[in-house]
């Protein structure tokens, strides 16, 4: 019997091979400039 985590975790895996921006689960890029902004924003405030 195999196990369903695994079997969505390589499904995911097999589909970011080749990853279209769209394709991807997270898209980090945003989630970096977004934190980068606050950082930026709160050193500011010192």
């Amino acid at each position: 019997m195999t196990n369903i985590g695994n079997n969505v975790q390589y499904q995911i895996y097999m589909n970011m091979i080749q990853p279209g921006p769209d394709r991807l689960p997270v898209q980090f890029e945003v989630w970096e400039k977004e934190a980068r902004k606050k950082l930026e924003d709160a050193i500011k405030m010192l």
